[in-house]
């Protein structure tokens, strides 16, 4: 008789996830070419392995909604259930009504794009003139950015007015204030490295700073970040790795023949 036991069920689940694991990594690369195309084999696995235990938490562990969640990560940002900017959008997820995870995701879905058409533009061309804006905000004198509410809003709302549009003043305050805290909690003491990580994260979603894709496009940086302490070394690194990470996107996007209009 054959006897199967209990370690040998847990490691053929293991193997099971492994394989979805890759499967689900395929995915990604044939869906979203861009936005997976500075991330390398190693860092597109932590990121699966980042959104499957993110949909863990919220309930959501069938292959089929684990991918769907997995998409809205890559198109909202990880942390996009978190984010008050997508508070909206991300509400199903925890209505104790819905039983089903299939019909919860294709709630979140049925949102997501009708935000993400309305704001991004065609072939998201809001979002790319929104990266060139804040790419060119680099480049200017950083002793004047402030941290106020009011002077974060109207930053934004300068390099992308679509998205702001979008929100409610309370919506952006609500997210200007939570996005300082994570600044602040991941050791960016100074004001032009706290604005920058607020521009950063209404662009490439609020938890960018933990988001293997994202840092795969400055991956250097964000090696180098992790191990500084300095506040006036760690907003140097920010700027130079966003500006990496932004330099190759537009590089990529213009490979791609998309309009930049800046």
């Amino acid at each position: 008789m054959l006897i199967i036991r209990t370690e040998q069920i847990a490691q053929l689940a293991a193997d099971e996830v492994k394989r979805f694991n890759v499967r689900l990594q395929r995915h990604l690369l044939v869906s979203f070419p861009l936005q997976t195309a500075m991330a390398s084999e190693q860092s597109l696995g932590e990121f699966v392995d980042f959104a499957m235990t993110q949909a863990a938490a919220v309930g959501i562990d069938t292959e089929a909604t684990v991918q769907s969640f997995a998409d809205h990560m890559v198109l909202l940002g990880a942390d996009f259930h978190r984010n008050p900017l997508y508070a909206d959008i991300a509400a199903p997820l925890f209505d104790q009504d819905l039983v089903s995870p299939i019909q919860r995701l294709d709630l979140v879905y049925d949102r997501a794009w009708s935000y993400l058409d309305a704001t991004r533009g065609p072939d998201a061309a809001n979002l790319i003139r929104a990266m060139a804006r804040l790419r060119a905000t680099l480049g200017t004198p950083k002793e004047g950015w402030s941290v106020t509410t009011d002077d974060l809003i109207q930053t934004l709302h300068r390099i992308f007015p679509e998205k702001c549009g979008a929100h409610s003043v309370s919506t952006l305050t609500r997210f200007c204030g939570g996005t300082l805290a994570r600044a602040w909690e991941d050791g960016f003491e100074q004001p032009p490295a706290r604005v920058l990580y607020v521009c950063v994260a209404f662009l490439a979603g609020l938890g960018f700073f933990r988001d293997p894709l994202v840092l795969g496009g400055a991956l250097h940086y964000a090696q180098a970040l992790a191990a500084e302490r300095d506040p006036a070394r760690r907003t140097k690194l920010l700027g130079r790795g966003v500006a990496l990470y932004l330099d190759t996107m537009l590089a990529k996007v213009r490979g791609a023949s998309l309009l930049i209009e800046e």
